[in-house]
């Protein structure tokens, strides 16, 4: 009974990483990385293609790297790209870093970085791992080490307009509305 319990489990977490990473992830990549946001933006390159790859990953910032939990374990092609690659670019609280010498943390080790309500979270869903990144040293935006990533850089920012237009226009709706019944009132 024990084994057809965790086989379901692993097969939902499958499932929403297949959801996360075709719905969740597009959306929360308009705002991972911003200054207040609890989502870090990852930019690393494909072991096998070469390719770019962009992906949002919730993160702590540390004295020296970032803590990410791993919640679908070590399979996933992002951590084995940074493995592969030795590193990554993180985009965290509106800076980029330049990261390497990833590092595999067990729970005891990754998870004390977090808030008490994010440890419970990941405990409950079975998180094992952590990835640690060492940070090497800031990067700016026009930095030559960004350019496989300009074209995922440029539609971001493009999300993040329409996203902030989507936004504004909600409020305008809602304060006409507002000042519409309160006209009514007098």
């Amino acid at each position: 009974m024990a084994e057809e319990a965790a086989f379901d489990l692993k097969q939902f977490k499958e499932q929403v990483r297949g959801f996360n990473k075709q719905y969740f992830n597009p959306f929360t990549l308009t705002f991972a990385g911003l200054k207040y946001s609890p989502y870090t933006t990852i930019y690393h390159t494909g072991r096998t293609s070469g390719r770019g790859y962009v992906t949002p990953v919730l993160a702590v910032a540390t004295d020296e790297g970032f803590i990410a939990p791993l919640p679908y374990g070590t399979h996933v092609d992002w951590y084995r790209n940074i493995q592969a690659a030795g590193g990554c670019i993180v985009e965290s609280k509106g800076q980029l870093y330049l990261t390497g010498e990833p590092e595999l943390l067990d729970v005891a080790s990754g998870a004390g970085a977090f808030p008490e309500w994010i440890q419970q979270s990941l405990e409950k869903s079975g998180n094992e791992h952590f990835l640690w990144l060492k940070r090497l040293e800031p990067l700016s935006p026009d930095d030559s080490a960004l350019d496989p990533w300009r074209e995922a850089r440029a539609e971001i920012h493009t999300h993040r307009m329409i996203a902030l237009g989507a936004l504004v226009s909600l409020a305008m709706l809602l304060a006409v509305r507002f000042f519409a019944r309160l006209g009514r009132r007098r």
